[in-house]
């Protein structure tokens, strides 16, 4: 008679299918990202081993850090400016993504459903600089979602192409050096 019986929805809102599905969206995007950082870090690990002019260019451990040393090496005044002169854009447009890339992979998530059992992702991220902490929250809607993943794609693909066109200077570059360097030998 005193006993407690618990009274649970005899419908599904469909929460459990919306947690998993914002976290399976959040679990792709960082894929993605990781993908165009794997590009950037083989790209500076492959401009550091050209004889002559790669020994300057920084591998540094953080992101950003590697960012920058690509930017820097690919730049106008960098040792591969010439080569690098097509992808300084599209890794500009890369590093767009770097505070989403930040909160995605560090950031602390709650997934929050909607009456049409649409999910949002909130996520809170604290960062430190010389100033204290920054706290910043970031919203990403389910409606908005699929664009985000497109355009992370879109522009990893177009990173790859330019630092392949960069890889492919080179090769030519390298290939084309054998020979001088033979008729110096010779003379």
């Amino acid at each position: 008679m005193n006993a407690v019986t618990p009274i649970e929805p005899s419908i599904d809102l469909g929460w459990d299918r919306a947690i998993r599905a914002a976290h399976q969206w959040r679990g792709e995007a960082v894929d993605i990202l990781a993908q165009g950082e794997a590009l950037v870090t083989e790209m500076l690990v492959k401009l550091h081993s050209v004889p002559g002019r790669g020994g300057g260019v920084k591998m540094r451990q953080l992101l950003g850090q590697r960012l920058s040393d690509l930017q820097e090496a690919i730049g106008p005044d960098g040792p591969f400016g010439v080569e690098g002169k097509g992808a300084l854009t599209r890794l500009t447009r890369f590093r767009e993504h770097e505070a989403l890339r930040a909160a995605l992979c560090h950031g602390v998530a709650t997934v929050l459903i909607d009456r049409q059992r649409r999910w949002m992702l909130l996520i809170k991220l604290v960062a430190l600089d010389a100033s204290g902490p920054k706290r910043t929250n970031f919203t990403i809607e389910q409606q908005e979602s699929d664009a985000l993943i497109e355009r992370l794609q879109s522009d990893v693909r177009n990173l790859a192409f330019a630092l392949g066109q960069i890889n492919a200077a080179l090769k030519k570059t390298v290939a084309e050096k054998p020979p001088q360097q033979a008729r110096k030998t010779a003379a």
